[in-house]
């Protein structure tokens, strides 16, 4: 059975991309750390924290799904999509 912690502190950062206009925002567990400390994702990304300055750039973020899951079993301890989600 997973860990269930409702209360679990998570953090969510959008990361510029290599190519293309659309930022992965990806999720992290704990408290966002300062800027420049790199961090692993849930799904196994690993980035550096952006500056401020960074982080206020406008910009087009799709959530990346598998840092989705991760922190959907986190804080439920139940896999998404639900297995009687259809029926």
């Amino acid at each position: 059975m997973a860990l269930v912690n409702p209360g679990a502190p998570l953090f969510w950062e959008a990361i510029a991309p290599e190519n293309g206009l659309i930022w992965n925002r990806h999720g992290a567990p704990g408290i966002r750390p300062d800027p420049g400390t790199r961090v692993t994702a849930f799904c196994g990304a690993e980035f550096r924290i952006p500056t401020p300055n960074a982080r206020a750039v406008i910009r087009l973020q799709r959530t990346c799904l598998r840092c989705a899951d991760h922190a959907w079993k986190l804080r439920t301890g139940l896999d998404w999509p639900p297995s009687d989600l259809h029926r």
